[in-house]
């Protein structure tokens, strides 16, 4: 058994702080820093957000929703840019 995949997802939303999503098997070969992801967020929205971070660290609290789709075909951020658009 292998161990959950998580990503911190910067969305484009009035929040101070990024969401964890579960990354599905299926899309972990696509999932990395910088690239964009389609994520739920409440009952019934999508948002495209910003793959911040991925890693193996479950969120303490909460139901955590998978993420829906990966963006392949933009060019992905680097982490210079992630901190700017975070701070």
């Amino acid at each position: 058994m292998t161990a959950s995949v998580y990503a911190d997802i910067i969305l484009p939303l009035p929040i101070d702080r990024r969401l964890t999503y579960l990354v599905p098997d299926e899309l972990s070969e696509a999932v990395s820093s910088g690239k964009r992801a389609i994520v739920p967020v409440g009952r019934n929205k999508l948002y495209s957000g910003l793959i911040a971070e991925v890693h193996h660290r479950p969120p303490g609290f909460g139901e955590v929703k998978p993420i829906r789709a990966v963006d392949r075909k933009r060019t992905r951020l680097n982490s210079s840019h992630i901190t700017i658009s975070y701070a």
